[in-house]
């Protein structure tokens, strides 16, 4: 572990299986860039308080290689496959020949003229447009297309679908959890702050953005509580479950003899009452000091509840207390950065949804910055992933890291 007074820095990344070694890369290098932005401010001594942390939840959800013969066992086997591929193939094959013939015979119509071969290119396009539209695409095989997509949809895009259940969502939180709790020892009294906490910057990639904005939420309502909340109240309800499972778990094997036991319930309240209680520890320490979002979907997340999107003060509740009246605490402020690709299908803007109102001190400080990137990407997949890459996200995150170490 590092020095005392650490600034803790925690990943969390998106659907599907990860490339560690490309997000642990991401960290290192986001680490060596923060460290000579330090070193140009002259606060270079302060690069040792930085710890980094990536909560990989990616073996909660192993990947089903067998799913095919389960729900489509005719494309399970290769020499279906390869049928379907052919007749695809021949599908589209139809579309430049349609082209060619149009073309051909367009020019053959036309009197020989400087324009000629211009005139029957323009007719081949317009028959082969024509002729994909009313009959090539109505009789496609779209579902052979398709099937070859039902990987990713079984096993990567239902991630989402999993996450909109609490028993996966859970699973998922208590990952992040767990990487954070080992550091809840370690608080100390920050610039402007009157207790002791453990400063934490969020990040979350994809998915992973709309975890870190569950868990930003859960820890401002829980800073800024004055009654007792709904995760308090469940701790004490669990506590409670656990102290009078022992006897009427007993009780009940005792009547069944030797029949088959029932699944005992207690096994799951002390899982649940371990997330809870971690959950509880954390978010009572825990002030989050920033936050990056790299390709978002919290807007889609949040975008079918009309009643969220109409108030004008959404980042009242994601705000920490701290920064609710004017956006700071002491000369630290607070930062949350939103990167999204034009061509990345998943990234969404916020500040719309948050900036609203926000402070009400007034003043030009932002809840969210919606930062747009821009790199190369062969097609929308592959522009979700840029941000790992990319040297403009690298440098504004380090700079941005580099003045919470100065100000925190």
């Amino acid at each position: 572990m590092n020095a005392a007074r650490p600034l803790l820095v925690i990943l969390v990344h998106g659907i599907g299986q990860q490339n560690a070694p490309a997000q642990s890369e991401f960290l290192d290098r986001l680490r060596d860039a923060t460290a000579r932005r330090l070193g140009e401010i002259g606060k270079a001594g302060l690069a040792s308080r930085l710890v980094f942390e990536r909560a990989d939840w990616s073996h909660l959800f192993p990947e089903r290689a067998d799913w095919l013969t389960h729900l489509f066992p005719s494309y399970a086997r290769l020499r279906f496959r390869s049928r379907r591929t052919l007749v695809m193939i021949l599908w589209l094959a139809l579309i430049p020949a349609i082209t060619a013939l149009g073309t051909a015979e367009g020019m053959r119509l036309l009197h020989p003229s400087a324009l000629g071969w211009l005139v029957g290119t323009m007719a081949g396009l317009a028959v082969a447009i024509l002729a994909a539209w009313c009959l090539i695409m109505p009789l496609f095989p779209w579902g052979h297309l398709l099937m070859f997509g039902r990987s990713f949809e079984a096993n990567t895009a239902s991630d989402v679908v999993l996450y909109g259940s609490d028993e996966p969502r859970r699973q998922i939180r208590d990952v992040v959890l767990a990487k954070i709790q080992p550091y809840l020892s370690r608080k100390y009294v920050v610039a402007g702050g009157a207790r002791e906490c453990l400063p934490v910057v969020l990040i979350g990639h994809s998915l992973g953005s709309v975890v870190v904005y569950d868990l930003l939420l859960g820890i401002s309502a829980r800073m800024g509580a004055r009654k007792v909340t709904a995760a308090q109240r469940e701790l004490s309800a669990v506590t409670q479950q656990l102290r009078g499972a022992t006897g009427g778990s007993a009780a009940g094997r005792a009547a069944v003899g030797g029949a088959e036991p029932e699944a005992d319930p207690r096994a799951h309240l002390d899982e649940r009452h371990a997330f809870l209680q971690r959950a509880d520890d954390i978010e009572t320490t825990v002030c989050p000091v920033g936050m990056i979002t790299l390709g978002s979907p919290i807007a889609l997340f949040l975008f079918r509840k009309p009643s969220i999107l109409a108030r004008r003060d959404l980042w009242k509740d994601a705000c920490p207390p701290p920064f609710q009246a004017t956006g700071l605490q002491g000369r630290l402020r607070w930062r949350w950065q939103n990167f999204w690709h034009p061509s990345d299908l998943v990234a969404h803007r916020l500040e719309p949804l948050f900036d609203q109102g926000y402070p009400p001190s007034g003043g030009r400080l932002k809840f969210v910055e919606d930062v747009k990137t821009w790199a190369p990407a062969r097609d929308p997949v592959s522009a979700h992933a840029t941000y790992w890459t990319n040297p403009a996200v690298l440098r504004r995150i380090s700079e941005h890291l580099a003045d919470v170490l100065v100000n925190v």
